[in-house]
């Protein structure tokens, strides 16, 4: 997990709790209508725009901001010299033909 989403994620909550408890009860922060309403429709809506599979498609790539695992800088250089080099021997239409690992 990216050190940049764990410190977003409690900045966010921080905000929230700092408001709430600078503004006085907490019950005058929940409205249980209201939260149906921006939650509900938000996803009704994204239903109605998109297909099913790109909606539930957009719940997977939302976890990886979670689940994301960096790769390594010296397997990065590897790749890098290694595409160089098959530049520099084949051309770089030689590139069209390499598969890129997205995980």
């Amino acid at each position: 997990m990216d050190i940049g989403t764990i410190l977003g994620v409690i900045g966010a909550l921080s905000t929230i709790l700092g408001a709430i408890f600078v503004g006085g009860s907490a019950l005058m922060f929940i409205n249980i209508p209201s939260i149906l309403i921006v939650f509900g429709g938000t996803l009704a809506v994204t239903f109605m725009k998109y297909s099913l599979s790109h909606t539930l498609s957009a719940f997977k790539i939302a976890m990886k901001a979670f689940l994301y695992k960096s790769e390594s800088p010296t397997e990065l250089i590897k790749q890098g010299i290694d595409l160089s080099m098959l530049v520099r021997k084949e051309g770089v239409l030689a590139l069209e033909k390499v598969e890129v690992q997205n995980e």
